[in-house]
């Protein structure tokens, strides 16, 4: 009997060990069809969805109406079935278009409810896609795993534990119409070592209630946040997608990869069959003298395609493709002819005859005032009082189709491969104020229905073009639109620079739920910053400021220990003013002599100390009166030496060094518009540079520095011949561990953005035997940490590659001791199971 147990138990332990890889396992698929026969296909079963009719639940009525059912084998992998119940004595009728996934133990479905009759319906309210209840046999604790959802910064897309209390209700909804600003339509419902993982698609405003009743069991509801409205004859509404998941394992994190799963081979796009990564992209941010963009975009895509990217990227900023830009110009989508003299279609040719792909930037749904759309076409628009922006009419079929044909003109002549579909307006309150009391909540129906209509014609018309899911950063990522995209800028906290904690945890966060997707990535492998943002394919925008700045200093640094130099603190004087005269030739008396001390006139001018202002950067006067300015500081050379200084003005300036003049430029600019140079010849010991700073009005100040100005500062710098092998070491980067990314996902560490703390994450391919992951050694945290990776057996041996130190070696599982040296630092780690 003893041996049996044991057997049992070995039996059991292997067993389980395997459903810890995602892939579904005959139990899941047991009871998943079980829940199917009896919420679908049983006679009499109680729908697993509801509404209020005439103020009456249909969890009263719905099973008495006639129901019929049809099935329909599509393919080896998926059959539809289509669930139709008619009112015997009215004119209310439900569809139900499921679809049942062989390889999963999962369903999807759409509900729509249609007026048969020739008058209005009685009141249709609190219509909900999903109304269920699960009664699982385990009697463990409910639990909700879900995810907070975009908030540009470290919180976006943070994964969340809720504990239910019995007959206290969880109310989840996004804010303001995007799917998922807030809250992430995502959810893992999980009792001891069984779950199910609810996905809710809804563009708009979609609600979630989880109730733990007594008795132990869970009634989950999804569906619009709010309607109350009658149907007209002959009227159609659809709901929101729902889709259902059943999984059993002892970790919650079982029915995430399943989910990822399932989305990777049902739903994330693909081109002839193949699934589409997050693409690695690239842009420029020059323009031609004349204000031309054509022409710095056609010379940098050969560049580009030879380093290896996959797209060129073109935003709405900084390109600003049409008049005005962004976002007093959206709302005109015409090319700006002065930056685009040609239009689009010579910068999708040259993007295609470089091997390149071409992604360009629309916000379809917003309009400006004063925009084109909103000059010719005012009744296409929603207007909201005291709102500068309108919402397009994506509801009304005239005015979508003559979006469609309008957006298409640019998309054709640009040959686009992906169009970047942004949405920076919160639509709810438009909704709701077009509304008529009687039919509330048809608008943001008829508007969601219109939105995917609208994506679904403009793919038809371009196959094999994708949709850049984008809105405010991540503000509306749901199933539904994932079918026809991926969201390549996840967060808008990128657009204010790197913020490499925040991006590890957006990352570790989102990739719970959708495995392919991107945003801003700073820096180059192996860069902290880089691998931070790093996913399968990101918009690469180079080196970061700060960056780029701590290399200058250290540059300087060293450049003043080379040199023997050391230079004393600013001391600033002025403005000196004349009644009348020239400012620019007129000797004022620092010119004579440098006195620290003196002061000068009836006020009392001084010399003033700045020890604050640094070289390399910007210095402002305080007064903007026409007038000069006076700066001193000294220079002690260990030997007689020549040095090139950097200077700018706004406005003149003459430089005098041991009182000897070195260079004079009368200008009228700002401090920015350019830099001039000279030669110090200095001599051994003390040396004394004067400079004189005039002004012709408005602000003035001046700029100083030893080094030329790094040129790739402020720059989209990805094309720059400083970079081109950091740019072709961090694209192999990319296409090495993009496969990976496809496998399980573990977190390796809790969510957390302290800076005492490691981050990192797992992805492991169960089928190959291999994965990799990635660590990051926070700036306080200690240089050693111990990690345990996910489904691995204890005694397993590793072969380990790491990226930075380029070799190999051999590990035992489960426990890994691992050193960054670097604070802040990171590692990414391949492993393959020995066999």
């Amino acid at each position: 009997m003893k041996r049996t147990i044991c057997l049992l138990c070995f039996v059991w332990i292997w067993a389980w060990s395997f459903l810890k890889a995602a892939e579904p396992s005959s139990q899941e698929r047991k009871a998943f069809n079980h829940w199917f026969q009896n919420a679908f296909i049983k006679q009499n079963s109680v729908a697993p969805f509801s509404f209020s009719y005439d103020g009456i639940s249909s969890h009263g009525f719905l099973s008495n109406w006639k129901k019929t059912i049809s099935t329909q084998p599509l393919d080896a992998q998926h059959t539809g079935y289509t669930f139709h119940y008619a009112d015997p004595h009215g004119p209310l009728a439900v569809t139900v278009e499921a679809m049942v996934y062989q390889r999963f133990p999962a369903v999807d479905w759409v509900v729509t409810l249609t007026n048969r009759g020739n008058q209005s319906t009685a009141f249709l309210d609190s219509i909900r896609s999903l109304d269920m209840t699960w009664q699982p046999r385990d009697g463990a604790e409910f639990l909700v795993h879900h995810s907070m959802g975009e908030y540009n910064s470290a919180d976006s897309f943070r994964p969340l534990t809720r504990s239910l209390i019995a007959d206290s209700l969880l109310l989840v909804r996004p804010k303001a119409g995007r799917s998922s600003d807030g809250w992430m339509p995502f959810f893992n419902m999980t009792n001891g070592s069984q779950g199910i993982v609810l996905a809710i698609g809804w563009s708009g405003q979609w609600q979630a209630g989880f109730l733990q009743r007594s008795g132990h069991e869970l009634q989950v509801t999804a569906g619009m946040e709010w309607t109350h409205l009658k149907l007209l004859p002959g009227e159609t509404i659809r709901t929101p997608r729902t889709v259902l998941l059943f999984w059993q394992g002892a970790e919650d994190l079982r029915g995430n990869n399943l989910f990822r799963q399932l989305l990777i081979e049902q739903y994330l796009p693909r081109r002839d069959g193949k699934l589409v990564y997050a693409p690695i992209c690239a842009s420029i941010d020059r323009v031609d003298q004349d204000g031309s963009y054509e022409g710095p975009h056609l010379r940098v895509m050969p560049e580009l395609a030879k380093r290896g990217f996959e797209v060129f990227w073109s935003d709405m900023d900084p390109q600003h493709w049409y008049p005005v830009g962004f976002p007093d110009g959206t709302g005109t989508w015409q090319p700006d002819p002065v930056k685009y003299p040609r239009g689009l279609a010579p910068i999708g040719r040259a993007a295609h005859e470089n091997g390149l792909e071409y992604l360009l930037w629309f916000e379809p749904e917003r309009v400006a005032l004063n925009t084109f759309i909103d000059r010719t076409h005012p009744e296409f628009l929603m207007v909201r009082p005291g709102e500068r922006n309108r919402l397009f009419k994506l509801q009304d079929s005239t005015a979508r189709a003559w979006l469609i044909d309008h957006i298409d003109k640019q998309i054709t002549a640009a040959q686009l491969d992906w169009l970047r579909w942004d949405m920076n307006i919160e639509p709810e309150s438009f909704w709701r104020l077009a509304d008529p009391l009687d039919r509330q909540g048809i608008t943001e129906i008829r508007y969601i229905e219109g939105l995917y209509s609208m994506m679904d014609e403009l793919q038809r018309r371009h196959p094999g073009m994708i949709i850049d899911l984008c809105a405010s950063g991540g503000r509306r990522i749901d199933i539904e639109v994932l079918r026809r995209g991926l969201p390549l800028w996840h967060s808008d906290l990128q657009c204010f620079g790197p913020h490499p904690e925040a991006e590890q945890l957006q990352n570790g966060g989102l990739f719970r739920w959708v495995p392919l997707h991107g945003c801003g990535s700073f820096g180059y492998e192996p860069s902290y910053e880089f691998r931070s943002a790093m996913t399968s394919g990101n918009i690469m925008v180079g080196h970061s400021r700060d960056y780029l700045w701590q290399r200058f200093r250290q540059r300087e640094k060293q450049l003043l220990a080379d040199t023997g130099l050391q230079l004393s603190p600013w001391s600033a004087i002025g403005p000196f003013t004349r009644p009348s005269g020239p400012v620019f030739t007129h000797a004022f008396p620092p010119e004579k002599k440098v006195d620290l001390n003196q002061r000068y006139g009836k006020d009392g001018l001084a010399w003033r100390a700045h020890p604050e202002w640094q070289d390399a950067e910007a210095h402002y006067f305080e007064q903007t009166v026409e007038g000069a300015f006076y700066l001193f500081r000294t220079i002690r050379s260990a030997s007689a030496q020549t040095i090139r200084v950097y200077l700018a003005s706004d406005d003149g300036i003459h430089c005098w060094l041991n009182e000897r003049l070195n260079f004079v430029h009368y200008v009228n600019r700002p401090v920015h518009a350019g830099l001039d140079s000279t030669d110090l010849p200095l001599q051994a010991g003390e040396n004394r540079l004067l400079l004189k700073i005039t002004n012709h009005s408005g602000r003035s100040g001046f700029y100083f520095s030893l080094l030329a100005q790094d040129p790739l500062i402020g720059k989209l710098d990805t094309d720059f011949p400083e970079t081109e092998q950091e740019v072709r070491r961090s694209i192999a980067l990319y296409k090495k561990i993009r496969p990976y990314l496809l496998g399980d996902f573990y977190p390796l560490f809790p969510h957390d953005a302290a800076d005492t703390t490691w981050y990192g994450y797992q992805f492991h391919r169960p089928r190959q035997r291999d994965g990799v992951f990635v660590l990051f050694r926070r700036a306080r945290a200690a240089d050693e940490q111990t990690i345990r990776l996910e489904d691995l057996q204890a005694g397993q041996t590793l072969d380990l590659y790491s990226e930075n130190l380029g070799s190999t070696t051999t590990v035992t599982v489960p426990d890994i001791k691992w050193t960054i040296s670097d604070a802040p630092g990171s590692e990414i780690i391949f492993y393959r199971v020995k066999r």
